[in-house]
């Protein structure tokens, strides 16, 4: 004997699944859309958005930062399981730059110097924001000039694959010029955890800046 639902019954319960479904999709835009207070929380925030403002919510969390192909400064390929093994400082610098880039790169390199007495095992990436200039030579010479660690990557790539990268998951224009046609100093860096999602957001030039992005790693 076959059990059959009445079409009056059958219309009620899709449009109760239908109901709920749009219910569940409003509860998870309006989290999305939630600014919280980092006090409220243990744990580090997620970011996800252009506004770089942290969220903790569902969504945010599931969001992780696209795959990618580029080359290093010794001319080898990665991708990103480069990002698989642990913590990972992603900032941006150009081989040209003389006044900002340096600044940050030695307060980076200062933290990298402290998580390694630390035993704490955390990777660097800088990316060029001049790929079409930064080809793998000119990023070993730069590397050598500032006596970049070698586990240190330098990355460098096609154009406007690079630019979009950047753009998408690092909400960064590094296509954008100064008022001196060089291209923008930026500062920022990022904390990626080993699921690949952006953690924290940090000015690299700022010391208060890196000893919280120190701290925040040892969070995760």
């Amino acid at each position: 004997m076959s059990c059959r639902l009445h079409p009056k019954h059958l219309t009620k319960a899709v449009f109760l699944m239908l109901a709920l479904a749009l219910l569940a999709a409003a509860w998870l835009v309006a989290a999305h859309g939630r600014r919280e207070s980092a006090l409220e929380h243990e744990d580090l925030p997620y970011y996800s958005n252009a506004d770089l403002q942290p969220r903790w919510d569902w969504l945010s969390r599931q969001r992780r930062v696209d795959n990618f192909v580029m080359v290093d400064q010794y001319g080898h390929n990665f991708d990103r399981s480069a990002l698989d093994q642990g913590p990972t400082v992603v900032s941006f610098f150009f081989s040209a730059c003389v006044t900002v880039c340096p600044i940050s790169t030695d307060m980076l390199m200062g933290l990298h110097t402290r998580m390694k007495a630390k035993g704490r095992e955390v990777r660097f990436l800088s990316i060029s924001v001049t790929p079409r200039f930064d080809d793998a030579a000119a990023m070993r010479a730069y590397a050598k000039t500032i006596s970049l660690p070698v586990s240190w990557r330098l990355a460098t790539g096609a154009q406007q694959e690079v630019v979009d990268f950047v753009r998408n998951n690092f909400f960064s224009d590094i296509d954008r010029r100064g008022a001196d046609g060089l291209p923008a100093h930026l500062t920022r860096a990022f904390l990626v955890d080993r699921e690949h999602r952006v953690r924290g957001v940090y000015d690299s030039a700022s010391p208060v800046d890196i000893i919280r992005l120190q701290h925040d790693i040892a969070r995760l």
